[in-house]
């Protein structure tokens, strides 16, 4: 048994690696044999972590109805093994294929479940991220009031726990859902503030959508010179990537 195990463990392992390189077939050959092994020592936890991983992988190969199978696989397995956190994550992973999907009631169902697992762990980085993708559901339903208070709040938790990266997510967020509601000062102030945060954490990525966002409100305004200035300096950005 305890062979079986560390041969279990090495193949969720080397699949993680895989993945993380980029090798998403050699990732997900990896997985499924690490989900047989764990499940020949009857480790559910394990088999669900494997199953977990291997959606990761469907869902970045853009197969999102086996994602979606693999993470409702996982699930029930976190959940009979007491595996909180671990199904808090998977559940929230979950929601954000499913809200790709724009099955909208089902993820926000699936975002109200992972924040109260992560509330009962308490875990703060999870609740963040679980009310950051709660603004998400409400800003693409068109409930803009809702958004901007979710965001507000998960800039507020991001901010506890220190996670820059998430809390400007949370402010670019707000200001995409403030310019939505007509209100550019208050979008432009957001994105501003995302920006900042993006470019202290050197997240190229972010401050180039964040440059977009803002050329797009500046356009609204009017103000066609710095919206120009903004979308020219967003392109130079972007084709170092």
């Amino acid at each position: 048994m305890q062979d079986l195990a560390t041969k279990a463990q090495e193949r969720l392992d080397k699949g993680i690696t895989y993945a993380r390189d980029g090798r998403l077939e050699e990732a997900a050959e990896a997985l499924l044999v690490a989900e047989s092994l764990f499940r020949q020592v009857n480790d559910e936890e394990h088999m669900g972590a494997a199953r977990a991983e291997l959606a990761e992988v469907q869902r970045a190969n853009g197969a999102a109805e086996q994602a979606i199978a693999s993470y409702e696989t996982a699930i029930p397995l976190f959940a009979a093994t007491k595996a909180e956190l671990r199904e808090a994550n998977a559940t929230l992973a979950l929601g954000h294929v499913v809200r790709a999907t724009n099955n909208l009631d089902r993820a926000r169902s699936l975002y109200d479940r992972a924040m109260r697992l992560f509330t009962s762990a308490h875990d703060g980085s999870g609740q963040a991220k679980a009310t950051l993708a709660l603004g998400h559901v409400d800003r693409q339903r068109g409930q803009l009031t809702a958004a901007i208070a979710a965001y507000t709040r998960a800039t507020e938790l991001a901010e506890l726990v220190h996670d820059p990266y998430l809390q400007a997510d949370a402010l670019r967020g707000m200001g995409e859902a403030y310019r939505q509601q007509g209100a550019p000062d208050r979008a432009a102030l957001a994105l501003e503030q995302a920006q900042a945060i993006y470019q202290d954490a050197r997240d190229t990525f972010g401050v180039v959508d964040t440059q977009i966002a803002r050329g797009r409100v500046e356009t609204e305004r009017g103000r066609f010179d710095e919206a120009g200035t903004l979308l020219s300096a967003a392109l130079r950005r972007a084709t170092i990537l």
